[in-house]
């Protein structure tokens, strides 16, 4: 190899080796902070909630791939007499641990600090082990890649 075409191997090697470090570290850091989130949420006060829109073809939708339909869970609950409305099942988590219709209860963990945000999910999911699972095979990657081209 002459000399221009080794330094553009080394450019080309370096690119994709600071590409992998960096979709690691995002992966990372967002994964560490839906843990983070996600176990501080399991302290919070609990309330009972009911389900206004079910989650019996969520599965469905998550499949599909391109989302035709709004059918997203949905639950409320009240607090001194004020009516919260929410979608969020969990920081990292996108479906609930079983299939929830319209009407069951559920448990809700909501913010002391801001009665409109809660979970109903809370703790170590299984999402959060396959986040920090992919950003180690990204670094993992990034160094093989810098090693072996």
């Amino acid at each position: 190899m002459n000399d221009k075409m080794e330094k553009n191997y080394q450019r080309f090697r370096n690119l994709f080796f600071g590409l992998c470090i960096l979709a690691a570290a995002l992966l990372l850091l967002t994964t560490m902070k839906n843990i983070i989130s996600s176990v501080a949420a399991a302290s919070w006060e609990t309330h009972q909630g009911i389900v206004t829109n079910g989650s019996e073809d969520m599965n469905r939708v998550l499949a599909t791939p391109y989302n035709v339909t709004n059918r997203w869970l949905e639950y409320k609950y009240e607090i001194n007499g004020n009516e919260y409305r929410n979608t969020t099942v969990g920081y990292g988590i996108n479906k609930p641990a079983s299939v929830l219709r319209i009407g069951d209860r559920v448990t809700v963990y909501v913010d002391p600090d801001n009665y409109a945000n809660s979970v109903i999910a809370v703790g170590f999911a299984k999402g959060h082990f396959f986040g920090l699972l992919f950003s180690c095979g990204f670094v993992v990657l990034g160094f093989y890649l810098w090693r072996k081209i």
